[in-house]
């Protein structure tokens, strides 16, 4: 066999080289992308989380309003928007009230040292 630069024989040392860079740089882009994907999932259930709580806790106070229990409508909201009614307060009466909620979402991923599940917490009422 001929090499390249040299003798008969010989086999050039730089031969299959740039397979060893293609290989380690498809190894950082693909590592970059995976963290990326976890990242944006986590920044997307967190939104989530938030969103469903601030729509949690304007139905619940809406129907404190009324002077009813707001927490059950709070809950029917919660698993409505895919999320998890993890505690509910609500005080006072139909003038004068608040409500507080808590969510988890799951963030759909189980990777060692991360949460499963994201809160959101959210306040609504009336008090002058």
């Amino acid at each position: 066999m001929t090499g390249l630069r040299g003798r008969p024989g010989e086999v050039d040392p730089e031969r299959g080289a740039s397979t060893m860079l293609v290989v380690g740089v498809l190894s950082v882009v693909l590592t970059v992308a995976f963290v990326a994907l976890m990242v944006s999932g986590y920044v997307l259930a967190a939104q989530k989380a938030r969103q469903a709580a601030d729509l949690a806790a304007i139905s619940a106070a809406e129907v404190a309003a009324s002077g009813e229990e707001g927490c059950p409508e709070a809950r029917r909201v919660a698993e409505a928007n895919g999320a998890r009614l993890a505690s509910c307060v609500q005080v006072g009466d139909g003038v004068e009230y608040a409500v507080t909620v808590e969510i988890r979402v799951t963030t759909g991923r189980r990777l060692p040292g991360l949460p499963t599940e994201l809160p959101g917490v959210a306040h609504a009422g009336h008090i002058e």
